[in-house]
């Protein structure tokens, strides 16, 4: 298996749904890796056409993104 087929954005975020207040995008995490991408201001005039309707909730109604853990020294 190569490196790249173990590579993770956001490997310290379990999977799940987050609005990433820091760059206003809504991400769907799975196996630290995003699967759907929506920027808040998509978000705030109704979500893209074909995602769930969960996903086309108000901005906020997700927990914001885990902060990245300090690196070990």
């Amino acid at each position: 298996m190569s490196s790249e087929a173990d590579f993770k954005m956001f490997k310290w975020v379990p999977d799940g749904t987050y609005d990433y207040s820091d760059f206003l995008t809504r991400y769907v995490i799975v196996n630290g890796n995003p699967t759907i991408v929506i920027n808040r201001e998509w978000v705030n005039k109704g979500g893209p056409i074909g995602v769930s309707d969960e996903l086309k909730l108000p901005w906020g109604a997700f927990p914001d993104m885990p902060p990245k853990p300090a690196k070990k020294k």
